[in-house]
Parts: structure tokens; C-alpha cells; sequence
């Protein structure tokens, strides 16, 4: 590639290069003899290679190319020793000189990025601001930017009046890529060792590169520019994006600095006011300085979390929090907070009065600022996907950027951040529920499914300990609708409770009614009511709380705890109750287990169900059921039921009567005793909802009945009906006769047959 044009090189670029070696010695040796040496060696120097305009006006500067490494060490030096005495003759020669230099190669390439954004004007026009706010701080002149658009002649401007640029500094700024003035301005002021009350530290600029999204949008870019220093000269920039740019001076120019940018054809929304202000607000309206656009301020709204807690009012929270989140309701909760470790940010987060679960939420995140500009209106990951129900806004000076500052380059300042966001929240939904039970219960109410879906994907780093606090459960201990938690449940647990007992079902009613709740129950055992399909899941995941484990009451065995006091209802121990004994139990078990065959991994006999013949249990089940609901539901493995895999416990209340009854049935009747114990086993499967499908039980039910009242199922249904043309005739005396009033008297209980 050509060095000068930066097109692919052709034999009169080559011929070029070599002439220009032999050039630049012929120049060192006149310039050692002669003045008027240099004057020849610049007319021999105007010799250019193709792409490159020869009659431009090309001044000593301009004779400064940038070689690439292949050229003659003796031309670079030629052309550094020709530049620098063109310098001092420029700023010998004072006013009046139009100087028009090259942008370094790095900054020719900038230009034809497409990712600048022209809106980084006024963050540039910030950076000036700030400096001059230490600079100037003793002359009470108000601080601000100005913005003009002009649609007649197409036109945007933008101006500050902060401390403004001399010749060199405008010609280094403006001219190199990556060369941050709020960079130098504050490296000096630590040099020095001044602090400049702490303003330094608000200055926005990083990279010295916003200026150049000008020419994104324009055809020709004019600054004018005077530097705060007594008796500084005025300059005037010039360039039209194309590789080169001009300085002159400009007594016109006032203290600070101004850009005017003429638009291209195809850019003139720029040139309207109200595309203009709607760029200000969105990425500068929270910018310290007062912004004018055509005279009037936009940026009216104040950086609340910048704002101590204490002094900001309800009233301010409903409008900043209508303003970040675009709604018209208000705030339930307002969160605030800062934190200087292990990162600086600062944060104003609300949690909306209303918020509809039910058809799901979109991951928006939060509007992410560094030192007040808008860095993303959206920063999804910030905050975890479960606290997407959150809004506001969070401010951190430790995010490093990229050139557009829409792109974040750091992960692990990132993950810092949404790792201190994230607990902060927990912690402050902690001390809401606290204060305010009830209105937190109205919250989890419509926002409980973000909480569950947090102990599901807390991070490894989330404690899920922290979230679960954050549940809440209907309790056996408390009366209807009164909801309790985790923390409270650990501390009334009886004295040698292992677990943690929860039982997940449709309603109070149901969960009451259950035979699982009745034998936790007996033993004295608080138990967690929940009415939501998904803690199946959620309890499952969560496992451990506190030290405590998290037991479904269906995987309750007796033999599971010891030591908990007895309920005074609990009569499933009398002396004068009948029950089989242990011989009798164990019989009847390894025919119950024999007959189920693979179905059950066992069969015990238990005392703890008062009310129920038999339950099925499993440490697996709650997690089982809620697959099954979800996402396996009816669904067969080969010739395998579901129901099946689980593989549960049968236990069996050797006091029921239907287990005396079976126990005698089974060594008299062994098919009935059969028929009888495949649905009582069924029946425990719907109870602990995981039948594969009760429908087909429907068979099995119609035998039973069939059994009960001693009809043949064998033997066709038309032999028993008299044939469809034979005739009885049947009078009314006959009738009469046939049917007879039964009293009660006539009732006799023992005879063995209906009255």
C-alpha cells in the first residue's frame, strides 16, 4: 500500500518512493550548504503519486507524510527536520495565516466508522464545561451548553463556554485519534496536585473521539475556539472529513468552543428542533450543566439518586419514577442506595404498584448513566432476569466504555455490579416485608412468580437463602389467608425436627383434608401450605434452608422423625382400637408387595393415618409430580406408566377397617382382595397426584361394583332380559298387590334382606 495515499501501490508510487530517498538526501546536503537549499527540496518534493490532488496548497506541514517503515530512515528524518521549521515559522508569523494540515492515519480511519454517534457532542461540550468549572470556578460565570439548529440553512450547533483550546491543543485534540483533553486536564491537575473542589472528578470524557461523529452527519465541520487564558488567541478549524483540515485565526471567537456542523442532504432531521431535543433528553438530561436548545432548557429534571434519601419527597420519587419507567401509576416501593466497594455506583430503583405476571414481562433492565450521561437505556445485564420487574435507573463510574459507549467491555465490572444490585434489592424487599407485612403480601401476590423464578436461576454467587426469605406460605399454625416464611417456621419447629415440611395443593380445603397433612398433623408438625403449581418445583430446587432440609409431606415416613410431642387428637394408639398385630401385618404386607409386583418399593404398616387406609410416600414425589404436571404429563416410557418410575412406599393403617377386612378377604377371596388392593393402591396415587390417568380405573371400579352386588359380568346381558315380544299382562289389582308400603316397623336391620 501507498503510504502517502493509502491506495494499492502502481509502478509510479514505487518510482516515487525511490525518487523520494534520493530526494531527501539531496535535501539534507542543501540544507547544511544554504536557506535556499529547503526552497529547492520542497519543489522537488511536490512530485506526488496518483490519488493525490497536485495543486493543492501544500505548506511546510502538509510536506510531512506519513511514510510507512519501508521508506529511507534519511526521508523520515527530512521531512520531521522540514516540519518542525515550519512550525516555529508559523508561530513567529502570528494572525492571519490559514495553515491546513493531515489527520494522523489512525484518525483518517475513524472517519469512516459507522458506529459514532453524533449526540456525544454535548458530552464533549460537558468535558469543557467541568474543566472550566475548575478553572474559572472563582468568576461566577454560569456554566452551560448551547445548542442551535437551523433548518433554513441546514445546519447544527453546538456551543460551550468553558476553557476553550490554544492553537497546539486544537490542533492535537482535533487532529489525533484517542486523545482525551478531560484525560490530560485532569492528569495535570493530579500533577499538580489540586482537587479543584472535587469537579475534575465529574468530567465525562475518556477516549477524545465523540468530535468526530460530526462528520457522520455533515459535509463541513467548523469549530472556533479561545482558551481561557488571559490574552489567548481565537482559531477557527475547518475540515470537510476527507483526510486534512485548516487552522487560522478568528478574533471572533469567544471563550470556549463552538461547532458548527453544515448537515448532509440526507441528514437534515438534525437541523429540526424537536429530533434535537429528543436526543438531549434521552442521553443528556441529567448532564450537570443546563443545556439550551435555541434558547430554552432542556435538561430540567434532577439526577435524584445523586441526591441524599432523606431529602427527596414522595411527590419527587412519583415523578422521576413516571419519567425513568414511562408509566402513570406510582411507586410500591422505592429503593436508594449507593455503595462505594467493591465498585462506585449509585442507584434509584422502583418496584411498580401494578404489575401483570400473568402474561410475563419483558427483561428491559435499567438505564445505566456514568457520571450522569445515559450509557444504555436498556441495560439488561446489569440485573438479573428475575428482577425484571424492577425500574430505575443506576449510575456507576467504574464501567469502562468502548467508542460508541453503547457496548460494555468489562464483564467482571459488570458482574460486580448486577452482584450488588442484586443483593441490595433482596436486602431492601427484607426490610419492606418486615415494615409493612401486608402490603408486602399484596406484593408477592402479583410478583411472587419472579421470586420463585430467582431461587430457580440465582447465580452461584446469589445466595438462594437470601431470595427464599423472601417467599411466603399459608401455614397449619395460622389461620387462613395469614401467610408466614421460612425464618419464622425455622424458629417454631419442635425440639428433634429435622425437616422442613411443605405440602403443595389447589386449596386450603383440599390441603387440610389430606392424608398426608393429617399424619403430620398427628405428630405435632407445622406444615407450609402452598397453592402454587410451581413450588413443587421451587422447594425442590431450593433443598436447604438454613441447615433444614426442604421435605414434601408426601415423602414423610414414620420411622423419618423422633422426638416431636404427640397431637391430643392423635388416637390411632388407644388400647381399646382394633388393629392386626405384627404377624398379621407383615403377612398381609409381603401380599400387598407381591401383588403390586413392580409398582411400589415397598409396603409398611404404620400408625400415624387415623382416617385413610393407605397413602404412597417417596422422597422423590413432590419433584416427580410437579415433571409430570409440567412436562411428562400422560407421556409412557415404552410400555412403562410414569407412575411406575417413581416407585413409591406403600403404607398401610393396620387400624382401617378396610385393612381388617382385607386381611381376611385375601386368605378367603384372593381375587376380590387383589381387586380391591389395586384400587386402594390407585386411590393413594391420586391423592399424592401422580396417577398416570384415572380413567383407567374405570374397568377395575365396574368389577368391584359387580362383585358387591353379585352380578355376573360373564354372562351376556340379554340372557337375564325376557325376550324384546313377550307380553305380561299385568293389571292394576296385580300392581297393587305387588307393591306394599313399607313402615319403618317393618324394617328389620338383621334379617339379611332389604324390607
Amino acid at each position: 500500500w501507498c503510504s502517502f495515499c493509502e491506495k494499492p501501490k502502481k509502478f509510479f508510487c514505487r518510482i516515487w518512493d525511490i525518487m523520494s530517498s534520493f530526494k531527501a538526501a539531496a535535501l539534507l546536503a542543501a540544507r547544511q550548504s544554504s536557506r535556499s537549499g529547503v526552497a529547492v527540496s520542497r519543489r522537488c518534493l511536490s512530485v506526488r503519486p496518483h490519488g493525490f490532488n497536485a495543486g493543492s496548497t501544500i505548506t511546510a506541514r502538509s510536506a510531512r507524510p506519513q511514510f510507512s517503515r519501508s521508506l529511507y530512515t534519511t526521508s523520515v528524518l527530512a521531512q520531521q527536520h522540514d516540519a518542525s521549521t515550519a512550525e516555529d515559522a508559523a508561530a513567529e508569523s502570528g494572525a492571519g495565516s490559514v495553515e491546513r494540515l493531515q489527520f494522523q492515519a489512525e484518525t483518517r480511519q475513524l472517519l469512516s466508522l459507522e458506529k459514532l454517534r453524533h449526540n456525544r457532542l454535548t458530552d464533549t461540550a460537558g468535558d469543557g464545561s467541568a474543566s472550566s468549572a475548575v478553572a474559572t470556578a472563582d468568576q461566577g460565570e454560569e456554566l452551560c451548553i448551547r445548542i442551535t439548529v437551523n433548518e433554513k440553512d441546514n445546519t447544527f450547533t453546538v456551543q460551550d463556554n468553558g476553557i476553550g483550546m490554544l492553537r497546539q491543543e486544537l490542533i492535537d485534540n482535533l487532529g489525533t485519534i484517542a486523545r482525551s483533553g478531560s484525560q490530560a486536564f485532569l492528569k495535570d491537575l493530579q500533577e499538580k496536585g489540586e482537587s479543584g473542589a472535587g469537579a475534575a472528578q465529574s468530567i465525562i470524557g475518556q477516549f477524545g473521539v465523540g468530535f468526530y461523529s460530526t462528520f457522520m452527519v455533515g459535509d463541513l465541520v467548523t469549530v472556533y475556539t479561545r482558551s481561557y487564558k488571559p490574552g489567548s488567541t481565537g482559531y477557527r478549524w475547518i475540515s470537510d472529513g476527507s483526510g486534512t483540515f485548516e487552522v487560522s485565526t478568528d478574533e471572533t471567537a469567544t471563550v470556549g468552543s463552538k461547532i458548527v456542523v453544515s448537515l448532509k442532504s440526507d441528514e437534515t432531521k438534525f437541523s429540526t428542533e424537536k429530533a434535537v431535543q429528543d436526543i438531549v433528553t434521552k442521553y443528556s438530561n441529567f448532564v450537570s450543566y443546563p443545556i439550551y436548545i435555541n434558547g430554552e432548557q432542556i435538561n430540567k429534571v434532577q439526577p435524584l439518586w445523586m441526591t441524599e434519601g432523606k431529602k427527596i419527597t414522595e411527590e419527587e420519587h412519583k415523578e422521576f419514577y413516571q419519567f425513568v419507567a414511562q408509566r402513570s401509576d406510582e411507586p410500591r416501593y422505592s429503593l436508594h442506595f449507593s455503595a462505594d466497594a467493591p465498585i462506585m455506583v449509585r442507584s434509584l430503583l422502583y418496584v411498580p404498584e401494578s404489575v401483570n405476571a400473568m402474561f410475563g414481562i419483558q427483561h428491559e433492565g435499567l438505564a445505566l448513566y456514568n457520571r450522569r450521561v445515559l450509557i444504555q437505556d436498556k441495560a439488561r445485564d446489569v440485573i438479573p432476569e428475575w428482577l425484571r420487574f424492577v425500574k430505575g435507573v443506576v449510575d456507576c463510574e467504574d464501567i469502562p466504555l468502548n467508542l460508541s459507549r453503547e457496548l460494555l467491555q468489562d464483564n467482571a465490572i459488570i458482574k460486580k455490579v448486577r452482584s450488588t444490585l442484586t443483593s441490595r434489592i433482596v436486602r431492601s424487599l427484607q426490610r419492606e416485608a418486615k415494615k409493612d407485612p401486608e402490603k408486602y403480601d399484596q406484593f408477592f401476590e402479583q410478583c411472587g412468580m419472579f421470586i420463585r423464578e430467582g431461587i430457580i436461576s440465582a447465580d452461584p454467587g446469589e445466595t438462594k437463602d437470601e431470595i427464599a426469605r423472601l417467599m411466603r406460605f399459608e401455614s397449619s399454625d395460622k389461620a387462613e389467608e395469614q401467610t408466614t416464611n421460612l425464618d419464622e417456621y425455622v424458629e417454631r419447629m419442635q425440639e428433634g425436627q429435622k425437616d422442613i415440611y411443605y405440602l403443595c395443593t389447589t386449596s386450603r380445603k383440599m390441603a387440610e383434608s389430606s392424608p398426608y397433612y393429617l399424619q403430620l398433623r398427628n405428630k405435632g408438625y407445622e406444615v407450609l401450605f402452598s397453592f402454587d403449581n410451581a413450588d413443587d418445583t421451587i422447594l425442590s430446587a431450593l433443598e436447604n434452608f438454613k441447615g433444614k432440609k426442604l421435605a414434601s409431606a408426601e415423602s414423610f415416613s414414620d420411622a423419618s422423625e423422633s422426638g416431636a410431642k404427640k397431637s391430643e387428637d392423635d388416637s390411632s394408639s388407644s388400647s381399646e382400637e382394633l388393629r392386626l398385630t405384627k404377624d398379621q401385618s407383615d403377612k398381609l404386607c409381603k401380599f400387598m408387595k407381591d401383588t403390586l409386583t413392580n409398582k411400589v418399593e415397598d409396603v409398611k404398616a404404620t400408625g400415624t393415618m387415623a382416617e385413610f387406609p393407605a397413602v404412597v410416600t417417596s422422597a422423590n414425589i413432590s419433584a416427580f409430580r410437579s415433571m409430570k404436571r409440567n412436562f411428562l404429563a400422560n407421556q409412557k416410557f415404552g410400555n412403562i406408566p410414569l407412575s411406575e418410575l417413581l416407585r413409591p412406599t406403600l403404607q398401610v393403617n393396620p387400624s382401617h377397617p378396610i385393612i381388617l377386612k382385607l386381611n381376611v378377604t385375601y386368605q378367603v377371596d384372593r381375587p376380590l382382595a387383589e381387586l380391591a388392593l389395586k384400587q386402594l393402591f390407585d386411590n393413594a396415587l391420586i391423592a399424592a397426584g401422580v396417577h398416570d390417568d384415572p380413567r383407567t380405573m374405570l374397568t377395575q371400579l365396574n368389577d368391584l361394583v359387580a362383585k358387591a352386588i353379585g352380578a355376573d359380568l360373564s354372562s351376556p346381558a340379554s340372557s337375564s332380559m325376557p325376550p324384546a315380544d313377550s307380553t305380561t299382562d299385568i293389571d292394576d289389582t296385580t300392581t297393587a298387590e305387588m307393591i306394599e308400603e313399607v313402615t319403618p316397623d317393618d324394617v328389620t336391620p338383621d334379617s339379611g334382606k332389604p324390607q
